[in-house]
């Protein structure tokens, strides 16, 4: 009997099932680790204590912004800190705050079709790709993303933009910040009410169990044609009810 490779895509209720999964392994994670992520990475977003992992952002935006850019001097002469002040003042000053907040929703939106995308995807080409076009496409737009914004507008304040801090919380990070919430539930709702309408809270380890399995793909017999393990069959047999539920 012939092998059949699993599809290169998930279908769409099994990509909220996978997102459940992610969601509840990154809401196990403790606070006090999250917050470190977020200081060192600048890229963290999610957390029981969501404060924390903002200010998180914030502390790392600014330390990448001002030890590792400012002090370091690798922008200090003309046209770069000078592209730095324009761009602040094109992102802060010049913008009013509904169109922030307008940017801001469409911003987080595609940023949140490039996860789902990319939880879609199995091979890492695929997932490349899935994320790189939908960030591609709100840079390219001028989307304003608040985590993004905490690097680049402060920079260019440090360079001399005409712009006060008081101006750039008042204005952009309120503005990108309350947008990007907007555009991310204009994603994760959706797909919760149509892809798992079923889900509660009780079932979380059940869902959690069905998004490992969907990534495991269908058969019981991997590429090379060897016999799975008993877990990975424990798999296929949850990959085949879930299946099942999204048709």
């Amino acid at each position: 009997m012939a092998n059949f490779d699993p599809p290169s895509t998930l279908k769409p209720t099994q990509v909220a099932v996978a997102m459940i999964h992610h969601g509840v392994a990154k809401h196990r994670t403790r606070a006090d680790v999250m917050f470190f992520k977020a200081d060192c990475t600048a890229r963290t977003r999610t957390s029981d204590e969501q404060h924390d992992v903002t200010f998180g952002n914030l502390c790392g935006s600014l330390f990448f912004a001002t030890v590792l850019t400012k002090y370091t001097g690798i922008i200090s002469t003309a046209p770069y800190n000078e592209y730095a002040v324009t761009f602040a003042l094109h992102k802060a000053a010049q913008p009013a705050w509904h169109e922030i907040f307008l940017r801001g929703i469409g911003c987080n939106w595609l940023v949140c079709v490039a996860i789902w995308q990319a939880a879609g995807a199995r091979e890492t080409i695929s997932k490349v790709v899935a994320l790189w076009i939908p960030i591609m496409i709100f840079v390219t737009c001028g989307y304003d993303h608040v985590v993004a914004n905490m690097f680049s507008v402060p920079l260019g304040i440090l360079f001399g933009a005409d712009l006060t801090v008081a101006q750039y919380i008042r204005k952009s990070l309120i503005a990108a910040y309350l947008g990007n919430i907007v555009g991310a539930l204009l994603v994760a709702l959706p797909a919760l009410y149509f892809y798992a309408p079923d889900y509660k809270p009780a079932s979380i380890l059940q869902e959690a169990e069905e998004g490992e399995a969907l990534n495991n793909g269908p058969g019981a017999v991997d590429r090379n044609g060897s016999e799975r393990s008993s877990n990975d069959k424990r798999g296929t047999e949850v990959y085949e009810v879930a299946s099942k539920r999204s048709d």
